[in-house]
């Protein structure tokens, strides 16, 4: 829906509405305008949101594609052009040496023999680094064919994933996608939810993730951590990272993860400020009643 056509309905709405109130009792007309606005503001809000969000969506697989594409470009390059280079110097300086000197190596040319062996292993180095940037699978795209294994009907899932990928290491990465996909299945598992939300924010300092669902909920005070639960913390736990749950019986239930980025930002990476958070509108009026951002009421799961 544009902005033009929510304009032009609010206006259309708008005259109906008046001449609705005119005929209804006085202490009702109020009543009925104040509940038909927040009816209106509600569907087109969640309309608005679910458009900007799948242009979003949009823009990142473009950038993801981009950037997959220029670090595959890159590594052909380094490997085809200075790797091939390389080498041949090194077989030329090989040949040299056996044919003009009888094998006999001297010292300089045994240290420009090792120097150009040594720049040759760190070529490749490079180029296995740029190669393995690239998953076979984007952690979205991963969650998502989780969720639809392990997922039951009539719960439904809403994944997003914001951030350039290529800024966690292949452990970090693997071991967030393992963690997340435990508190999904303990959502679908236990919370009896009609809808769960997954957001993961990706900045070049910080990792940040929220599952949320509107299920059953919890007393996390009363509840003692389990194996699945206990493990999400200890995976987390091994980058220095933090998993906190907010939840309260039947209101649904708030996982939220923090990992810090072990390594400082290259000269390409932008700082903090570039990551773009996930915005979600209370109008979608799905989500719990819960805090939104760790820190402010929630419990830390017991051991």
């Amino acid at each position: 829906m544009s902005m033009q056509a929510c304009t032009t309905l609010f206006q259309v709405s708008l005259d109906h509405l008046r001449r609705a109130t005119a005929l209804a009792p006085p202490d009702r007309a109020d009543e009925l305008l104040a509940l038909t606005l927040r009816t209106f503001n509600h569907s087109v809000g969640a309309r608005v949101t679910a458009h900007l969000r799948g242009y979003d969506s949009l823009l990142l697989h473009q950038v993801r594609e981009a950037n997959s594409a220029d670090r595959m470009r890159l590594s052909r390059d380094v490997h085809d052009y200075l790797g091939n280079s390389l080498a041949l110097t090194l077989r030329h300086l090989e040949l040299y040496v056996g044919e003009e000197l009888d094998g006999a190596w001297t010292p300089r040319l045994a240290r420009v023999h090792d120097s150009v062996q040594e720049a040759l292993s760190y070529t490749r180095t490079l180029v296995n680094g740029l190669r393995m940037r690239i998953p076979a699978a984007g952690l979205e795209s991963s969650l998502r064919e989780f969720a639809e294994t392990v997922g039951r009907p009539p719960t439904r899932t809403e994944i997003r994933v914001c951030g350039d990928e290529s800024w966690i290491s292949p452990e970090l990465r693997q071991d967030v996608m393992v963690a997340l996909r435990e508190c999904l299945r303990n959502a679908f598992t236990h919370a009896r939810a009609g809808r769960i939300g997954l957001w993961v924010d990706i900045a070049p300092d910080v990792i940040t993730a929220t599952v949320e669902d509107d299920g059953a909920g919890f007393d996390p005070a009363r509840t003692a951590g389990g194996n699945g639960l206990t493990s999400v913390r200890e995976r987390v736990g091994l980058h220095g990272g933090t998993a906190t749950w907010h939840s309260r019986p039947g209101v649904g239930t708030q996982v939220v993860l923090r990992v810090p980025q072990r390594r400082a930002p290259g000269p390409a990476d932008p700082g903090p400020a570039a990551a773009d958070p996930v915005g979600r509108d209370p109008a979608e009026g799905w989500a719990p009643d819960v805090p939104r951002r760790p820190g402010r009421g929630g419990a830390e799961m017991p051991g």
